[in-house]
């Protein structure tokens, strides 16, 4: 993948910086970023790695608004709800000292049997750098479920039980001071799985967890390490899960980076299923067939039990262009297939200064990976990415698309869903009834020549064949350059999820904060909307 992700695990640990948040009920869940791949070439014997200090570590910091108290220049929310409680000002010493700590990249699902009931969750920043009682290990995050039993107009912060050290971790868990990517599904019966990755900043260890709850996010059993480490050879890395709404059946995808003595070889995408719900899993099966470099894959169960995982790859064949690949399953996940789908033009963002892709005059790192999804009712899939086919120039045009299925064999040719020249980015998409959204940020209503942006949607009310103008649901654009060295950082995707009662929840990255109650900050946050 040209300019693509490839991340790595970051042993380095610059100069310390003890940070405590106090005044919280529930800990954090951390996105920690790994070395950044800044070659242009994925091919073997290309060194895709540079020593650089994660996002999610000490770098973290408010370098757009110096916190006098809560001073915040937005005004309060009236349509967007903040799920972030307790949100604490870090007490530490160094260039975080009295941060509201952030929460980004966030996930979202909702009970198949009841539409009121929500489960989110966000790399969660809350107790970064806390050092433990032995002084080996400096916590990044732990792992929340935010969790909604009124339809997301209210939320409670659940801590994920056993994760890492701070959490109560046994076993390997002790060993891990990190955790994040998030990835939310809910099963039959009040199931909701959670799914994350762990690592330690320290060590090699690092694995692919899910936790499970049995009555719709208030409660959770303890992690199920899915993979461990590699140690120094490959990472697992931005896990996704999808699941049966009717039986046991769940699927874990992930990505394996893999190097050989610092040469990254091949990133292929994996799963492994459960049929418990979630107790015991297989090992892992490749699902990326012949295509060798690849990222963010997301899995998703057909009415019928047939999986897709849909992932981006480069092709070889086509000088290592991106492309949507699909892969599909009608064997409970032993074999695959796999189907390039249509092209996903990530080559040709400006790069910014960790040598990643961005947009025009701001830093923070892009990831152009699909989002997948299924209408329960009609079992058409549905996938909706961003791509910068459309600029003509140096200056970015990243454009929303989308496309459906039957089978996941047969799609629809890409349909542009943007109609105007600012930026979008980070659309995911859901459907439930022939009733299809796709959520995303946006400078459309700020200007494209704005450092500010929102988040939108577009929707269709007749299975996607004809789509709305774009919807603002922020009521204020805000200033993605907070928090993160060099504005950097805002996490890697955003969710949205559609009930049976026709309501949509996206989820994404507010960078207001919470108006009238704390400084702007990064916070996750959410909103109604009736298809």
């Amino acid at each position: 993948m040209k300019r693509s992700r490839v991340l790595r695990r970051s042993v380095l640990l610059a100069a310390v910086l003890v940070m405590v948040a106090g005044g919280i009920t529930a800990t954090a869940a951390s996105g920690p970023q790994k070395p950044q791949r800044i070659s242009d070439a994925a091919v073997k014997g290309h060194n895709p790695y540079s020593i650089k200090l994660g996002y999610g570590d000490a770098l973290a910091q408010c370098q757009t608004y110096i916190p006098t108290g809560n001073t915040n220049p937005y005004l309060p929310f009236t349509s967007t709800v903040n799920m972030i409680v307790g949100d604490p000002v870090n007490a530490g010493s160094g260039v975080n000292q009295g941060c509201r700590t952030p929460q980004n990249e966030t996930a979202i699902a909702v009970n198949p049997a009841d539409p009121n009931n929500l489960v989110a969750g966000a790399n969660d920043y809350r107790q970064c750098c806390v050092v433990s009682a032995d002084g080996s290990l400096r916590n990044d995050g732990g792992g929340i479920a935010f969790v909604s039993h009124d339809g997301g107009r209210t939320w409670a912060n659940v801590q994920l039980p056993g994760l890492t050290h701070l959490s109560g971790g046994q076993g390997n868990f002790k060993k891990m001071d990190s955790a994040g990517d998030p990835a939310i599904a809910f099963g039959p019966n009040n199931t909701v799985y959670y799914a994350n990755i762990v690592f330690s900043r320290t060590s090699d260890a690092d694995a692919i967890t899910l936790n499970v709850s049995h009555d719709g996010g208030d409660t959770w059993d303890a992690p199920v390490a899915l993979a461990n480490s590699g140690g120094a050879e490959f990472f697992n890395d931005k896990v996704f899960i999808g699941a049966s709404p009717t039986t046991g059946d769940v699927y874990v995808s992930w990505t394996v980076f893999k190097e050989n003595r610092g040469n990254y070889i091949a990133s292929p995408i994996v799963v492994s299923s459960s049929k418990d719900f979630g107790k015991t899993w297989g090992a892992s099966v490749t699902a990326s067939g012949p295509y060798l470099y690849n990222q963010g894959s997301v899995p998703v169960v057909g009415n019928d039990g047939a999986v897709y995982v849909s992932f981006e790859g480069a092709v070889e064949a086509d000088n290592f262009a991106d492309y949507n690949i699909v892969a599909k399953s009608t064997d409970k996940g032993k074999s695959w297939t796999q189907k390039v789908v249509s092209r996903n033009v990530d080559e040709t963002y400006p790069i910014n200064a960790q040598g990643r892709g961005s947009l025009t005059g701001l830093n923070f790192r892009l990831n152009s990976f699909a989002a997948l999804t299924i209408d329960r009712v009609t079992g058409r899939l549905y996938m909706a990415w961003a791509d910068n086919s459309a600029a003509t120039s140096a200056v970015s045009s990243s454009q929303v698309f989308a496309q459906s299925s039957a089978d996941g064999l047969i799609w629809t040719a890409p349909q542009r869903l943007t109609s105007t020249s600012e930026d979008k980015i980070f659309p995911w998409v859901g459907a439930n009834g022939g009733k299809v959204i796709v959520s995303y940020y946006t400078r459309e209503f700020a200007g494209s020549a704005s450092k500010l942006i929102d988040f939108a949607y577009v929707k269709s009310t007749n299975g996607g064949a004809t789509w709305s103008a774009s919807t603002k649901l922020t009521e204020q654009a805000s200033d993605p350059a907070i928090q993160f060295s060099g504005g950097g950082f805002i996490g890697d995707y955003t969710g949205v999820a559609v009930g049976s009662d026709g309501v949509a929840h996206p989820v994404w990255t507010d960078f207001r904060g919470n108006p009238g109650v704390t400084a702007p900050n990064q916070d996750a946050v959410t909103a109604r909307v009736q298809l």
